[in-house]
């Protein structure tokens, strides 16, 4: 889907400093003002290509809304997303200087954040000794001190001459930013482990502490104090955008399906009761909510396809409770995947383990299913697709179809889009 932010109200919605605490918490530098008008160039190295964004100063500015346009649009390219998903985002961010990740406006409401522990080197460490560790500053141990960037690329500089490339050097010190600052006591952290599908997680206890003799064999040095779970969550049994995210090629960022995380721990009370992004993935959710039971079955098998299923086919009837579409997915004749799919089009009902039991009953051995809802699921629910010992059973809910939807738009046959006939405020077909 070739999404536009046109809407000059929304877009002088967004907060330049938000903007601006967005590009340095996710790696990008700042290059410099743009000749003597008050705007400003962050710049980051992607894919061997060079990226500039132009970001406004002030928000008075009488072209602010026509700026704000050009950012998104390029922050969309360079990321490889779409304008509205990246408009959602900034436009969730609180309005003071200092990134927040995914804080959704709330003064006490922990974040949750993914650390990686050197691609899981380091797990074992972490969960055994209660803590999480990170950075490449050891030999600084006032390194909790740090309040401005700028130290630490300086550090970064002595201690890496080798490198020189300001995109690099900015991604580093971002990620390195977040960890010293962004992370608060109360908050998250989830750690990848080696060569696994677990994701351990844990609530922050407390502030950066310097460990100057550690006896454990793990590089970092400045550590918080965690509380781990007992057991840790399988990422095989999270929904494929919760997943995608957790690929994100970075050692410390903000989770961005938090509620997913919230519902899989069980503390469903931490989310806030007004779900994320929920009014622009409101507006494609009422139209996907006027197909009829069987047009949103094909509609499933549309979106199977568009993800590269092979003949996706309709085989249940509305209402059945059974199977409603199948596919295979054949991975470069390396690997046969063989999905059973339930499509349930709820408006105000939340699918419940009652029908994730009933699907994976009759899935097939070695097959795999899938449930799709246009609404949630319950917290059974999430937990019957987590069972061990029986097929695995992702799980789809509103907000994530609408991710989706909008990045296979393009896949989608051309019936389809006009059926749905997304062209409604922000959403431009």
């Amino acid at each position: 889907m070739k999404v536009e932010i046109r809407d000059r109200d929304a877009l002088e919605s967004l907060t330049a400093a938000g903007f601006r605490a967005y590009l340095e918490a996710n790696g990008w530098s700042y290059a410099g003002h743009w000749g003597e008008r008050p705007i400003v160039i962050y710049g980051k190295e992607q894919d061997v290509r060079k990226w500039e964004v132009l970001v406004p100063l002030r928000d008075t500015a009488s072209d602010y809304a026509e700026s704000m346009a050009w950012a998104v649009a390029t922050l969309a390219d360079a990321e490889e997303r779409s304008q509205l998903d990246v408009f959602t985002d900034l436009s969730n961010l609180r309005t003071d200087t200092k990134s927040q990740g995914n804080r959704k406006g709330a003064e006490n409401m922990p974040n949750v954040w993914c650390i990686r522990a050197e691609h899981g080197e380091y797990t074992s460490a972490f969960v055994g000794g209660g803590y999480v560790g990170g950075g490449w500053f050891n030999e600084y141990e006032n390194a909790s001190d740090v309040t401005d960037r700028e130290v630490l690329k300086q550090w970064f500089n002595e201690s890496h001459p080798e490198v020189n490339n300001p995109y690099v050097i900015g991604a580093v010190v971002g990620m390195a930013f977040l960890f010293l600052r962004e992370i608060q006591i109360g908050d998250y952290v989830i750690t990848p482990a080696k060569e696994s599908s677990q994701l351990w997680y844990g609530q922050v206890r407390s502030e950066l502490y310097y460990e100057s003799d550690p006896g454990d064999g793990c590089y970092f040095r400045h550590r918080r104090k965690v509380d781990w779970a007992e057991k840790p969550l399988d990422k095989s049994a999270m929904s494929i955008p919760f997943q995608n995210n957790m690929k994100a090629a970075k050692s410390a960022f903000a989770i961005k399906y938090q509620d997913e995380f919230w519902d899989a721990i069980d503390r469903g009370d931490l989310a806030p009761p007004t779900p994320q992004n929920q009014g622009y993935h409101r507006v494609v959710l009422d139209h996907v909510l006027k197909l009829d039971s069987a047009e949103f079955e094909m509609f499933v098998s549309q979106l199977l396809s568009a993800l590269g299923f092979e003949d996706p086919e309709v085989v249940g009837k509305p209402g059945d409770g059974g199977v409603d579409v199948r596919g295979m997915l054949n991975v470069s004749n390396l690997a046969v995947v063989d999905i059973y799919v339930q499509a349930k089009r709820y408006k105000n009902k939340r699918v419940t383990a009652a029908t994730v039991k009933k699907l994976r009953q009759v899935i097939p051995q070695g097959g795999q299913g899938a449930v799709v809802t246009t609404s949630d699921f319950g917290k059974g629910a999430r937990e019957a697709a987590m069972e061990p010992g029986f097929p695995r059973i992702g799980l789809i809910n509103g907000h994530q179809l609408v991710d989706l939807l909008i990045e296979h738009w393009d896949d989608i046959d051309q019936e389809f889009r006009e059926m749905l006939g997304l062209k409604l405020g922000l959403v431009t077909a």
